[in-house]
């Protein structure tokens, strides 16, 4: 461009439509928009829609109710889940907190008589909170296996490794669920809003 010469002017950008927005500049534009149309005069846009999306270690309803049911009636909090389309129930009940005790010293043991590692620890930490919290384990049609509360967890581990790779590994991950919903819902017992559903307390 020569001097004195005027420039040309610059194309205008197209507006881009809200919905092609990011969810987080649409949070930051969204007040603005509402508000420079409600100056206008116009309607208000809608709510963007959002889907929840469940949180599998999330408890259910029924979870409550079993759960405070057992806690109003002192007793051991036990659920049964239903796996691979119900052709494996496995049923797992809290420990106390003297067998909760009862497994860190047996632990503590295992640990100095054998020079665990740290990650052997967290390994046997994990066969034993399953040792001490699986009570039946149900193939559809076939076999029925019963534990009961243990005395030997290191025993009642290696025993539960006999199972398939498939099977032990199912198991562990599902006690992992039931350990974080009982911890969730024993942190969450002051939360008045957390044990009512569909606008009802729990009984």
């Amino acid at each position: 461009m020569q001097i004195g010469q005027a420039q040309a002017p610059g194309k205008i950008a197209e507006p881009v439509p809200l919905a092609e927005i990011s969810p987080v500049k649409q949070a930051l534009y969204q007040p603005l928009v509402e508000a420079r149309l409600a100056e206008l005069g116009e309607q208000s846009l809608p709510e963007p829609e959002t889907t929840k999306i469940k949180d599998p270690d999330e408890p259910t309803p029924e979870d409550k109710q079993a759960f405070l049911r057992a806690v109003l009636g002192d007793k051991p909090y036990t659920k049964t889940y239903q796996l691979f389309n119900n052709g494996l129930d496995v049923t797992l009940m809290d420990r106390s907190t003297k067998e909760t005790e009862k497994l860190y010293e047996a632990l503590r043991q295992h640990s100095e008589a054998e020079k665990l590692s740290d990650d052997d620890w967290d390994m046997w930490k994990i066969r034993y909170c399953l040792a001490s919290t699986l009570r039946k384990v149900r193939f559809k049609g076939a076999t029925v296996k019963e534990f009961d509360t243990p005395t030997d967890l290191k025993g009642r581990a290696l025993e539960i490794m006999e199972f398939s790779k498939t099977v032990y590994l199912t198991l562990v991950a599902t006690n992992k669920i039931f350990e974080q919903q009982v911890q969730l819902m024993t942190e969450r017992a002051h939360d008045s809003d957390f044990w009512v559903t569909g606008g009802k307390g729990l009984q």
